[in-house]
């Protein structure tokens, strides 16, 4: 304990209190110690803080911070620099609007693309994930700000988050779902970690053990503290002893008297509160002590580094014919209500009031482009507006006669991804997918500029020349899109997931979002993983984007043909480093995201066909070449050996390959690994067959354990859900009814927020219990129990429970 001589001064009753929060956004404090209170607010792309931060967390009364791409754009720049760049300038917000702890960033895998929260995410691939997360992290911690790494762990969908059981075999829990995180915490060392909703192989992740003492600090060196999620607790006590420090938010004094209760009768180890109580005390003494001085910024200067990550960062996936870059000076068509009115950020806990927007048709006077525009589509709508499409077929035509350009903006709006639901499908909404082909079919020059949180379906990719791919690419989104669609800049961002024909071939397909549990039966093959191991074709390949130049790859080069395993056997490799030599081929200036994966010839272990082992983005003049040294990650060589209960290099031979995508690695060298013989006796999947295909006996012999059953829906408890509820019980509707407008009206999620969805999805899908923690306790445990007892049919004890008795207790 780091802070012994203050905690052993704190009464049973005020250790209790410390380790839950001071309401929605602060550390309580102790005056008496001298304990000051530190505040915390959501990120991770920027700031977004209460002007009044007494109030739970108002959508609508914002301080004005700076608007970041999301981390789903910024991860296709491959260029951690970037990451630490805005790590260190929302940080500088941070220290300059009093914020000592940024909830940030997100590092949880693209399982499927349909998880609604997968904007906050960075990648697919864990190594990505990592090392920008590592990266953002750091350049936060650097400015003085905590950073708290979320949501640990597999929290790879939006609905059911805060109960569904994600039930994933050793392999591909400590390869691919930990293996994101434990990069950012080794590297980044991230002042917090935040713990998920969910369960994870039967035990809440609040209640973890297993990840948040033997993983995150027996393991990893860990050396922070653990918050949980808002009202991720099931069990206080539980979490205490798992190793979870801070609840939060406050719960009144509900958590309190329970943990006090534990003590006095022995079920809690005293000595453990102090251990979470001195983790608190020392991330408040150290955000409250010395720290580097701040950073000076201003709002224009943050702008312009928004506008430089989205423009090194969005992805040109098509160019027919070099239609990309336009001439400025010729006069441009201009189609979809996206480009007036942008979609820059994802709706949620993240949601931001930016210090300006820029949308594509602001930006374009400032780049000296004229243009004709038209709406196209509406965006409060999905069903076409038979005028706005006759008007733009038409200015389409006209386009066409005088030999003009056609650039459609297209995408995904707020209905269809968000925090708090996932998505049902891939398509644009069908008033955009049906625009492209009637554009197309009068003016064949059209460029498509998609911006979305997400991959789409593109069944009408034939009718668009080019197509870049923005993401939701921050305030400065439509400088960017203007920088790079007439060529002020050259497109250098790598898709960071892939874009699959379909979603039927998306590995988790038929096992996403599954019931009150849900089964990763698709293991170690998520993403790319899959597709090139069970050689199923994509629209987009990982890793993949197009430059206005080109880049010839030249030579590979292995710093050495063998490497050796430490000691213990298997749990490090040798330093290898790859030297890749390539030459700018074109006439432009340009960046190219250097990408190295591994594959092994002779393992005896199931292994996926590719798996990224290294980047590096490189600057080349046209004509000029470079040799750039790449780092071979060890993590990417070494696999989960659950027998030993620890990683293993197996002794085997491997080929490195380099190259600019996924799919277009024409270099290649073999070496050598020295390790450890492997057990080849493990059951391995079918890749002739989609994952959800397997039995569930062939997945319990991945698992190494049968499958938890899920909890049953009946009878109804604490830890039953309101929308469930209300279908048995009118008082339950009525509550529930209640509960969703006092939501949206508390949270400023009006009728056109784009976070109503998700504040009437929380309300739905959120068990009753947690009322109670969210509410500070306002929600009474009466009421709980009156809820799950009408629903069970039992009026007399629901009665009994509302007059504020259940089971002998007062509400």
């Amino acid at each position: 304990m780091r802070h012994q001589d203050i905690v052993s001064r704190m009464t049973l009753d005020e250790k209790a209190d410390y380790v839950s929060g001071d309401g929605f956004w602060r550390t309580k404090a102790i005056p008496r110690l001298g304990i000051p209170s530190i505040e915390m607010t959501d990120g991770p792309h920027g700031l977004r803080k209460l002007r009044d931060p007494g109030v739970q967390g108002d959508f609508s009364d914002l301080v004005r911070t700076t608007a970041f791409p999301t981390a789903s754009l910024s991860a296709c720049s491959f260029d951690p620099g970037l990451l630490r760049e805005m790590g260190e300038a929302i940080a500088a917000e941070c220290r300059a609007h009093g914020v000592s702890l940024i909830l940030g960033p997100g590092a949880n895998l693209k399982r499927s693309p349909l998880c609604g929260r997968n904007f906050e995410y960075f990648s697919e691939d864990p190594l990505l994930s990592s090392e920008m997360a590592a990266a953002w992290i750091l350049g936060a911690e650097s400015a003085g700000v905590g950073t708290s790494l979320k949501h640990f762990a597999a929290n790879n969908q939006e609905k059911r988050r805060m109960f569904v059981d994600a039930v994933v075999d050793p392999r591909a829990l400590h390869e691919l779902y930990l293996s994101s995180f434990e990069g950012a915490v080794r590297e980044g060392r991230p002042s917090t970690v935040m713990c998920s909703y969910n369960r994870l192989n039967g035990t809440c992740s609040s209640e973890s053990r297993f990840l948040h003492t033997e993983t995150l600090r027996d393991e990893w060196g860990f050396e922070g503290l653990v918050v949980t999620d808002w009202g991720a607790t099931h069990d206080r006590v539980a979490g205490i002893q798992a190793g979870v420090d801070l609840e939060m938010p406050s719960t009144g004094r509900s958590s309190a008297r329970a943990i006090v209760a534990a003590v006095r009768e022995g079920r809690l180890d005293e000595r453990d509160l102090d251990l979470a109580a001195d983790r608190v005390l020392d991330f408040v003494m150290k955000a409250t002590g010395e720290r580097p001085a701040a950073p000076v910024f201003t709002p224009g200067g943050h702008h312009e580094l928004s506008r430089r990550i989205a423009r090194e960062s969005m992805v040109l996936l098509k160019n027919d014919g070099g239609l990309l870059p336009l001439d400025p000076a010729a006069r441009v068509t201009v189609i979809g209500e996206l480009a007036r009115s942008p979609r820059y950020q994802g709706a949620g806990s993240s949601f931001i009031a930016p210090t300006e927007l820029v949308s594509f048709l602001d930006a374009l006077p400032g780049a000296g482009v004229s243009f004709d525009f038209a709406p196209g589509y509406r965006i409060d709508t999905d069903a076409p507006d038979k005028a706005l499409v006759e008007e733009a077929v038409t200015l389409a035509r006209d386009t066409a006669l005088r030999g003009g350009k056609l650039l459609l903006v297209a995408g995904l709006t707020d209905d269809y991804e968000s925090e708090g639901f996932d998505r049902e499908h891939m398509l644009l909404p069908p008033n955009q997918s049906a625009l492209i082909p009637a554009l197309a079919a009068e003016c064949p020059d059209l460029a498509v500029l998609l911006v979305g949180g997400s991959p789409v379906e593109t069944p009408w990719l034939d009718s668009a020349k080019a197509l870049l791919a923005g993401y939701l690419g921050g305030q400065a989104l439509g400088q960017a899109q203007c920088d790079l669609v007439f060529g002020a800049a050259n497109p250098s961002g790598k898709l960071a997931e892939s874009w699959p024909l379909s979603l039927e071939d998306n590995p988790s397909r038929g096992n996403f979002p599954g019931g009150r549990t849900v089964l990763y039966k698709e293991g170690i093959f998520v993403g790319y993983r899959w597709y090139a191991s069970a050689g199923k074709p994509v629209r987009f390949p990982f890793g993949h984007g197009l430059s206005y130049t080109g880049f010839r790859y030249d030579a590979l080069e292995l710093s050495s043909d063998a490497i050796s395993a430490g000691n213990p056997p298997g749990a490090q490799a040798s330093a290898l480093t790859a030297r890749v030599s390539l030459t700018n081929t074109g006439t432009r200036t340009g960046k190219e995201a250097v990408q190295l994966y591994v594959s092994f010839e002779d393992s005896r272990v199931e292994r996926p066909a590719l798996a990224l082992a290294g980047f590096l983005k490189v600057e080349l003049e046209p004509g000029r070449s470079a040799t750039v040294e790449i780092p071979v990650s060890p993590t990417a060589l070494r696999h989960w050996n659950d027998a030993a209960g620890r990683f293993s290099l197996e002794s085997c031979h491997a080929v490195l390959r380099a190259g600019g995508s996924s799919d277009g690695l024409p270099l290649s060298a073999r070496f050598r690994i020295d390790g450890e013989p492997a057990d080849g006796s493990a059951p391995r999947h079918d890749l002739s067959r989609p994952p959800a295909a397997m039995k569930d006996a062939q997945f319990e012999r991945l698992l190494g354990r049968p499958i938890p059953p899920p909890a049953p829906r009946r009878p109804y408890g604490p830890d039953s859900i309101l929308a469930e509820l209300a279908e048995d019980s009118l008082f339950a509707r009525i509550v529930r009814n209640a509960v969703v407008a006092r939501l949206t009206k508390g949270f400023g999620a009006d009728r056109d927020s784009p976070n109503r969805r998700m504040m009437v999805e929380m309300a739905n899908e959120m068990p009753i219990a947690k009322f109670t923690l969210m509410s500070g306790g306002a929600f009474g445990t009466g009421l709980v129990h009156a809820l799950a007892a009408f629903a069970n049919k039992r009026p007399l004890r629901a009665i009994a429970c509302l007059a504020g008795f259940s089971r002998g207790e007062k509400q």
